[in-house]
């Protein structure tokens, strides 16, 4: 938010020496243009309709035709100066030539005449003082939110000497309309600084006092101003980039009135100028508020629903916003509304459902947040996993007479939901009789679609609380309970477990190794159970038991690719038992598939060679021998090759699992050394076509560097690039015929670090 006035300027003249545009370039309108097109090329954003727009000018002159021959508004750029605004319109109390040229008449100019102009608007900022060399930039306006704003820039050739002074210039930025927060139609200044109070004037943004002046004036604001010095546009300060900004009512007619003028007499000219694009109104942001935990874009029935809120910039004052929606569902597996789901909003006292038949809302005066929410009906059907999708397109219609002229008037949403039912858990209390020690608690799961949160009460002598199936290590005898809940906290059902402990030897298994390649040769020991003791051994491949033994010491042979669980079961004595199952404690592999390809298929010497792993198993490791005596452990490495000759030579590719099984595979590589160097004597960039530019024909090397001299020794062209010549020209302009010498640097693919000078002479023929 931002205002701006500057009070009338009597005092010393100081012609300041500024230089030159050095790339700020100020452009008069262009023949024919208008005012109405100035704002909406140059001024105009997303989420307004600007219109009718007129310019006055001088001595009261108001055009709302071509203003190509008025010298107070044109555009800029600010080309490589730096300049808070990059490019826009700018208005001055002088003529646009001197906001760029050094002019002693910057200080005092009269742009038609000097005869005073009133403004009633300005008048309200400075009273009691004639206005001349006014400039007025008046149009209409409509915005789609509550809030319009725009940035600009205000300088002066007042500054430094007249701060503090009872002398500045005015100007000021006017909205003329209904004004939300008085609640009435009027007028007022939005230029004001980003405290929403203080006016920007020269009095109250410098850069401190001038000499010779002694009343106080405001110095706390000295971060938002730019002494200038000899640099373009020539004033001699101008503030920060500022926003000017101020409520309305959306979709209300409004006028804007944006005037500059010299105060009591022409000295001292100013200027503001306006960011290209910036006048703008805000749109409708969209969040979503879900009812318990985050867990994505799931919904649950009869438990986790979302809100959809449209939350607008401030208040609406005006019921003109709307928002449309659509529900398609067009083939199985995507979720209707109605059906499936529902779509609920809140008016008042009332719960309005948005279906195929009422689907819209419209924003209520007073309104700043709207909201949507979303649940499974509670007769939709799913099968035992399944999930359904739901797609919900929002149109939001900021101000409808404009839609869809004005794309900015509205914006369209998707929403994608995954829909879920609502399955039950059901688990069995389970009773746990073990011999001296517990080692495993788990409960049988009934009914319920995992993945499941397990929780364990109490976790006294569990290595995993949170798993249904957990190690333990219980001597005495306990009672547990175990909670399984869905992952969205949606469904839950609780298992008594009763573990009772009785004497028993323990089953513990040694097994080695517990992975290699096929036919596998597994050891299997329980060196803690007496020999006297019962023994069962049960290997198991897919829930299948594939071998047993009732032998202290079993010794299996692994002949299926995969994992294995090992089972013990050993009786001290009849009823007293201890069992153990390791599961996937072995696993037998079978080897990798080696393959490879490579790019190119004709490898240059000296040139990357692109190797790429076709072999598709998992956790994989690497080897590359690349027949030069370099290697590597990378699954897609680049390799240049660096020999003497063209030569054949063999790469060799090893994949190596993570269970030790190998493979390899081997190709040849033909490596080409295409080394060849030729420079011209001569060409002619005459434009016809032939030998155009001077392009030496340097092949197959590691470094390259051209360099151009002319006869006096001058550096004309350079480059590192073989394919880039030299097009006869310098500066961007043709240099003269003659005689140039070159100079070449290159090294070799088989030695990079031995670089070769080569230099001779050119001559460009015109």
């Amino acid at each position: 938010m931002n205002f701006k006035t500057f009070i009338w300027i009597i005092g010393l003249l100081c012609c300041v020496a500024l230089g030159h545009a050095q790339g700020f370039n100020v452009t008069g309108p262009a023949t024919g243009q208008t005012a109405d097109g100035l704002i909406q090329q140059k001024l105009a954003g997303n989420g307004v309709v600007l219109s009718n727009g007129t310019f006055t000018y001088g001595a009261n002159t108001t055009t709302s035709g071509s203003i190509s021959s008025n010298t107070q508004i044109g555009t800029f750029n600010r080309g490589n100066v730096n300049f808070p605004i990059t490019s826009g319109i700018v208005m001055t109390t002088s003529n646009l030539n001197n906001i760029t040229q050094n002019s002693s008449s910057q200080a005092g100019v009269t742009v038609i005449q000097n005869t005073p102009t009133p403004d009633t608007r300005l008048a309200t900022i400075v009273s009691g003082h004639d206005f001349h060399d006014r400039a007025a930039l008046d149009f209409d306006f409509v915005a789609f939110s509550d809030t319009v704003a725009f940035n600009y820039v205000f300088a002066s050739e007042e500054y430094p000497e007249f701060v503090c002074s009872s002398f500045n210039d005015v100007f000021g930025f006017f909205i003329e309309g209904f004004n939300p927060v008085l609640g009435q139609t009027t007028s007022w200044n939005v230029a004001l600084l980003p405290d929403g109070v203080t006016p920007v004037t020269i009095n109250t943004v410098n850069g401190g006092t001038a000499a010779g002046y002694t009343t106080p004036c405001i110095l706390t604001n000295t971060q938002y101003f730019h002494q200038n010095s000899n640099s373009p546009p020539v004033f001699n300060g101008y503030t920060v980039k500022l926003t000017a900004s101020s409520t309305i009512a959306a979709c209300m007619n409004y006028h804007m009135h944006l005037a500059i003028a010299d105060v009591e007499d022409g000295d001292y000219d100013s200027a503001v100028f306006l960011e290209e694009g910036s006048f703008y109104s805000p749109s409708v942001k969209m969040d979503t508020a879900w009812n318990i935990s985050d867990f994505g874009d799931t919904l649950v029935q009869n438990c986790r629903e979302v809100d959809v809120e449209f939350k607008l910039p401030r208040p609406v004052w005006t019921g003109r916003y709307q928002a449309r929606f659509s529900f398609p569902a067009t083939h199985p597996g995507v979720a209707a509304v109605g059906r499936d789901y529902k779509v609920t909003t809140q008016i008042g006292q009332n719960t309005i459902e948005l279906n195929t038949m009422t689907n819209q809302f419209n924003y209520q005066q007073g309104d700043s947040v709207r909201k949507i929410h979303i649940a499974i009906v509670d007769t939709a059907h799913f099968d035992p996993g399944e999930v359904k999708e739901a797609t919900i397109i929002i149109t939001t219609i900021f101000c409808e007479d404009y839609w869809p002229q004005y794309p900015s008037a509205g914006r369209i949403d998707t929403l994608v939901f995954h829909l879920r039912g609502n399955d039950t858990i059901v688990m069995k209390d389970t009773l746990v009789k073990a011999c001296q020690v517990c080692d495993t608690l788990g409960v049988n799961l009934s009914s319920g679609t995992e993945p499941l949160v397990y929780r364990w009460i109490p976790t006294t002598d569990l290595t995993n609380p949170n798993a249904k199936l957990t190690a333990a290590n219980v001597r005495t005898n306990r009672n547990y309970k175990l909670i399984a809940a869905d992952r969205y906290g949606c469904l839950a059902d609780t298992a008594e477990v009763k573990v009772t402990i009785h004497e028993k030897p323990t089953a513990a298994a040694v097994i080695n190794p517990t992975y290699g390649c096929m036919p596998l040769t597994i050891d299997l020991t329980a060196p803690n159970v007496p020999d006297t003791c019962d023994f069962r051994w049960d290997i198991v491949y897919n829930d299948t038991i594939v071998d047993s033994s009732d032998v202290a010491h079993f010794r299996p042979v692994l002949t299926r690719p995969g994992a294995y669980d090992v089972k013990l079961w050993v009786a001290s004595a009849p009823g007293c038992i201890d069992s153990a199952k390791y599961q996937q404690s072995v696993y037998a592999s079978d080897a990798p598939h080696a393959s490879f390809y490579f790019v190119p298929e004709n490898p240059q010497n000296g040139k990357d060679v692109f190797f790429y792993n076709q072999s598709t198993e998992p956790n994989l490791t690497y080897h590359w021998d690349f027949g030069d005596g370099t290697s590597s452990a990378e699954e897609d490495p680049i390799h240049r090759y660096r020999l003497r000759e063209s030569k054949n030579v063999l790469v060799r590719f090893t994949v190596t699992n993570q269970y030790e099984c190998s493979d390899d595979t081997t190709a040849w590589l033909p490596i080409v050394d295409n080394f060849a160097f030729y420079v011209p004597s001569a060409f002619s960039p005459n434009g016809d076509g032939k030998n155009e530019e001077f392009l030496p024909k340097v092949n197959d090397v590691d470094f390259y560097q051209l360099d151009i001299f002319n006869r006096q020794g001058q550096l004309v062209f350079r480059t590192n690039s073989t394919e880039i010549g030299w097009d006869g020209t310098l500066g961007g302009s043709p240099a003269p015929p003659g005689v140039y010498v070159w100079k070449i640097q290159y090294s070799r693919a088989f030695n990079p670090n031995d670089i070769i000078p080569r230099e001779g002479t050119v001559i460009l023929l015109r």
